[in-house]
């Protein structure tokens, strides 16, 4: 039994961390640049 949990939650997280992070980078790109050209300052997140 939890080697059937095991592998089902194996592909799906790792399937959607990808999908998710490719979404939010165009989006944070966009983010990131407008921020940088009002006010240039140095990102924590990154």
């Amino acid at each position: 039994m939890k080697k059937t949990k095991k592998k089902v939650v194996s592909p799906t997280q790792v399937q959607q961390p990808p999908v998710k992070q490719t979404s939010g980078d165009k989006a944070f790109d966009d983010a990131i640049d407008r921020m940088l050209k009002v006010r240039p300052q140095p990102t924590p997140s990154k």
